[in-house]
This record gives C-alpha cells, sequence and structure tokens, in this order.
C-alpha cells in the first residue's frame, strides 16, 4: 500500500463535526451517534444537515442499539428507515454489522440490508470484532465481496495495533 491508496475515514456526531474534518483534510465522513456507546444510528435531522453541508462523502452507521450486534425485527425495522433516509438525504453509503446470538455473521440481516441498500456502498462495522471465529466471519463476508465495499476492524482486538497480525492476514485474504 503507498499514501495514495490511504483513505482517512473521520469520525463526526454533527455537521460541525463533519466541516471540521474537511477543513483538515479527511477524505470521508462516518456519521454516527452517541460515540460513548461505540457508536449509534443518527437523527434524521443530522444525517440531513451533515449531508446538505458537507461536500465529503458521508457514510451513515445503521446500529438502532449498543446492547449487542444481535437484531430483532423491530430493530431491523429501524435499520430499514434509517437506510431509506440516508440513501434520500444523498448519502454515500451505510455502515452496518450484525451477528447472530452464537457470535456468527447474521446472513440473514446482512442480506437485508444489502437488498435495502440497492447499490449504495456498504460498510461491514466493528460487529466483525465481536464475531466468535474472526477467520468464519471474514470467510463469510468474502460470499459478500461485491456488496460490501470494505470491513471496518481492529483485528479483533481493542486496537488495531494490538490486532496487526489479524488485520495483515484479512488484508491479504481479501485482495486474494
Amino acid at each position: 500500500m503507498n499514501l495514495t491508496d490511504v483513505c482517512i475515514e473521520v469520525i463526526a456526531l454533527s455537521a460541525r463535526d463533519a466541516l471540521d474534518a474537511e477543513a483538515a483534510g479527511a477524505d470521508r465522513i462516518e456519521l454516527v451517534s452517541d460515540m460513548a456507546s461505540g457508536g449509534l444510528t443518527p437523527t434524521p435531522e443530522v444525517v440531513r444537515d451533515v449531508v446538505r453541508q458537507c461536500r465529503l462523502p458521508v457514510m451513515v452507521m445503521l446500529r438502532p442499539h449498543a446492547r449487542s450486534f444481535v437484531y430483532d425485527e423491530a430493530d431491523m425495522h429501524h435499520v430499514h428507515a434509517a437506510l431509506a433516509l440516508a440513501r434520500d438525504a444523498g448519502a454515500h453509503g451505510v455502515v452496518f454489522g450484525a451477528l447472530t446470538p452464537a457470535g456468527d455473521i447474521d446472513r440473514a440481516r446482512l442480506e437485508q440490508v444489502i437488498r435495502w441498500a440497492d447499490g449504495l456502498p456498504l460498510t461491514f462495522h466493528r460487529a466483525f470484532d465481536a464475531a466468535r471465529d474472526p477467520a468464519a466471519a471474514f470467510s463469510v463476508l468474502g460470499d459478500y465481496q461485491g456488496a460490501i465495499a470494505q470491513v471496518l476492524t481492529s483485528g479483533a482486538a481493542p486496537t488495531a495495533v494490538q490486532g496487526a497480525e489479524l488485520l495483515a492476514q484479512l488484508v491479504q485474504r481479501w485482495q486474494g
């Protein structure tokens, strides 16, 4: 990887954050709310404000709660509504991840979101780091390589530095 391949994505919680990131040279915004909970779905007002005011591509978090990455039908209704709003507001893409109660990638929920996204870029978020078996989870995500543009992960460790070995393996597998 060379420096021309690097994309600096900055988390924003508001239009002010997004504009500050843009002014500082960021390449893309990940729009969330409630960072203390690891990032949740932002409000419709914030999504509209950020997309309207910021010139950078905006990726909107679709995470209805912080209890886990396991979602029921009511949660998926929220995800669907938030995705539709993000699309209508002009967001560049969405950020989503779901696990089964056993800690595996929830294919059914992921496939729902892929259908709903209908070509809108999708990033699988750090639910990956909570998966029971990172190698198996990565293999599952590989089945959706055309629909999933990227995976946010720290290598199943608290920090990317600590997960560097797994990250290197995952990058090599993704490129292959």
